[in-house]
């Protein structure tokens, strides 16, 4: 457009004239764009120099090569074993790997029975321990079904029977030395965490290393609790009722475990 003449310029002097001023004025701003060019560059150096500060680039060339030694490593036990293992059992002379269940009626018992042998009698006596017994089936067949299960000591002759669990100073009086498992959860159980000789204290502090305990059942009504005269009728302590007589009901199974207390 800076080539156009104006319509109004009629001579040629004139329009000399207004070429070489469009000429002048094309320089000027191509001097201007110059120098703006120049002075970002100086600007982009300098930016460039600030930035660059503290960094260095060093080159390399390739040494040796060679696959990294392996280390040999012994397999270990194909398992861990607890220290615990063994001192828990149902392998005692007196023990009953499996609960009898009788019925009568509608009503069922189940005889005096050690359920579980705790031989903790070469462990620290500063040591404490808690025992649990958890329902590991679900049972069917029972309108209800409630367990009464009691740790005792070994009492004189050092092993574990039922009279153990019959016995006041073996199974002792204190509270915490009777659990009622209730059967309405797939996930029922009962912990014992200590062992009360009298009193009503639960018995919390854990169950002492250097003794021997027995866990299990006892058939009323001879045992040293205050309980209704037929077996099996205790609403605070081993209830048994199944749906109907023509039914024989899935009787529950149990896992125990030993622990050390912190």
């Amino acid at each position: 457009m800076d080539n156009v003449i104006p319509a109004k310029i009629k001579t040629g002097a004139e329009a000399r004239a207004y070429a070489e001023r469009m000429e002048a004025a094309r320089r000027r701003r191509t001097r201007l764009r110059l120098a703006a060019l120049a002075g970002l560059l100086l600007f982009g150096l300098s930016l460039g120099a600030i930035y660059a500060t503290g960094f260095a680039t060093t080159g390399g060339t390739t040494g040796s090569t060679q696959n990294a030694t392996p280390l040999s490593n012994n397999p270990g036990d194909a398992q861990d074993t607890s220290g615990l293992n063994g001192l828990i059992s149902t392998g005692c002379a007196g023990c009953s790997a499996n609960l009898t269940w009788n019925y009568s009626g509608r009503f069922g018992s189940v005889p005096s029975a050690v359920m579980y042998d705790v031989n903790l009698t070469n462990e620290p006596l500063a040591n404490n321990y808690f025992v649990a017994v958890y329902l590991s089936n679900a049972p069917a067949g029972y309108s209800d079904l409630q367990l009464q299960i009691r740790i005792a000591t070994d009492g004189a002759d050092n092993a574990c029977t039922t009279a153990d669990l019959s016995n006041t100073t073996t199974v002792g009086t204190g509270s915490g030395n009777y659990r009622n498992m209730i059967f309405d959860t797939n996930d029922a159980q009962i912990t014992f965490q200590g062992w009360v000789a009298s009193g009503n204290a639960a018995g919390s502090g854990g169950l002492d290393g250097g003794e021997r305990y027995c866990v299990g059942i006892y058939d009323y009504p001879a045992g040293p609790s205050n309980v209704p005269p037929a077996a099996g009728r205790d609403p605070s302590g081993t209830f048994i009722r199944r749906v109907n007589t023509a039914t024989t009901p899935t009787p529950p199974t149990f896992v125990a475990t030993l622990n050390q207390m912190p």
